[in-house]
Formats: C-alpha cells, sequence, structure tokens
C-alpha cells in the first residue's frame, strides 16, 4: 500500500531532519529507521539535519530546523522533508499543523515514518489532509480554552486568584523586610508565619524583586513542580493550570 502512495517519487532527492529531547539517548534509532524508509522508496538523502533539543521549543525556533528550512530555500529542486515521526515537528498538535502547514505552503511535502497519512502525494489529496488537519487544531483551541473556562469557575481556583491580587494591596515597606529576613538567612517558612503572609506571597515578592531564581520545572506563577502532561504533550502545573511553552 505504501509504495503505492509513494509512486512516481523514487530517485526523488530529500532531506532529513531528527530530533531527540534531553530525556532521550540517542539520535541513531531515528537515522536508521528513516534511512531504510527512504532505502526502500527509492528516495535519495542528500542532507541530515539533527539537534538534541527540547520539544516545547517550536520547529521555527530551533538552530538545526532552521538550517534545514534555508538548505532548502537554497535548493529547490528538493521538496521532501523525511522526518521519524511528525512530533519530532512539535509537542503539541498546533505547532505540528502549522509548521507542516507552512512548509506545505512553500511546496515541500512533509513525509512520516510513522504516520502512513503523510505519505499521499496527490496535491489535492495533500490538500485534504491539511484541511482536515486545521480543523483538528482549531477544535485543540476551542477545547483548552474551555477547560480554562471551566477551570476558572472552580471555588478552588478563584481562592487562588483571590491570593495573587492579594499580593499588589502589600506596600513597599513589608516587601523590602520580606526581602531582608531572606537575605539574613530566615526560611521562606519562617518568613511567612513572621509577617502574617503566605509563603505564595512570600516566594512572589522574592522572585519579582530578582532575589528568589526559580527553576526551569518550577511554576512560575505559584512555584509548584511542572508535571509533564501524556494529553497535551506540555509541562504543566497542576495546582495553577500554568502551562510551559
Amino acid at each position: 500500500m505504501a509504495s503505492e502512495l509513494l509512486k512516481g517519487m523514487e530517485s526523488k532527492p530529500c532531506i532529513a531532519y531528527y530530533r531527540v529531547s534531553t530525556e532521550e539517548q540517542s539520535v541513531e534509532q531515528q537515522r536508521l529507521t528513516v534511512r531504510k524508509f527512504a532505502e526502500s522508496r527509492g528516495f535519495m538523502i542528500v542532507r541530515e539535519f539533527e539537534e538534541d533539543i527540547s520539544g516545547s521549543i517550536s520547529a521555527i525556533e530551533r538552530p538545526c530546523f532552521k538550517e534545514a528550512l534555508a538548505f532548502l530555500e537554497e535548493n529547490p529542486g528538493i521538496k521532501i522533508l523525511l522526518v521519524y515521526s511528525l512530533d519530532r515537528l512539535g509537542r503539541s498538535f498546533r505547532d505540528i499543523f502549522s509548521t507542516m502547514s507552512n512548509l506545505e505552503r512553500k511546496g515541500i511535502m512533509v513525509i512520516s515514518v510513522r504516520e502512513e497519512f503523510t505519505h499521499i502525494m496527490h496535491p489535492q489529496i495533500r490538500d485534504l489532509i491539511i484541511a482536515i488537519l486545521a480543523w483538528v487544531a482549531q477544535y485543540e483551541v476551542y477545547l483548552i480554552r474551555e477547560r480554562t473556562r471551566l477551570a476558572l469557575q472552580r471555588p478552588d481556583v478563584k481562592k487562588k486568584i483571590a491570593k495573587r491580587r492579594k499580593y499588589d494591596k502589600i506596600d513597599e515597606d513589608k516587601r523590602n523586610f520580606i526581602i531582608e529576613l531572606y537575605k539574613k538567612g530566615y526560611s521562606i517558612n519562617k518568613i511567612a508565619k513572621y509577617t502574617g503572609e503566605t509563603e505564595y506571597i512570600v516566594k512572589k515578592i522574592l522572585k519579582l524583586s530578582g532575589v528568589l531564581e526559580v527553576g526551569e520545572f518550577s511554576c512560575p506563577r505559584c512555584f509548584h513542580r511542572l508535571k509533564w502532561d501524556e494529553v497535551e504533550k506540555k509541562y504543566k502545573c497542576r495546582n495553577c493550570g500554568y502551562v510551559k511553552a
């Protein structure tokens, strides 16, 4: 079936793009699979691009992916980009669709080894596929907005929002006092008890003053640990709902 879908594309030059995130070990498995696929379909890989970078970073912002796009622009005869799977182009469906549709508009066919529907070469059918993906991307946005709207109606979330608003009512003298206590070695817990504020308020004052640094996987809003969400393919805070871009 796959060979029939790719009929007429034999001996076509193409490039390959590989990405591994920091939690993955090696790009070799992707490389071997893509090369084997290209050989079986008669594709000729003229250049390979690989990088070790988080999928949370948009493809268009990745250094090696930018190099791949520049190479395609410099070599207009190459119209095919091979990837191991579409999730190499982005972490969320919207990111993947955005990258794929932009390439397709430029006449670049994105072929994923794992997603067989990308093997279809007929222009009109590919246009239909892109249209369907566009609808799915829009629906994903709707679902996220709806989940956010419902979450904001929850009593516990309203309480957290009210807590954040309280920060604006704290005068400058008290903020400076909190900063001074922290610099003297007092723990956040002790500062909170001594000043009558919550630990969240204390942390926020220290963070905004530049005294306290928040780790890469800590929520910048409530300072809880970010957890990996398998559905949205992003790091999220289960306490306040923050999503790391």
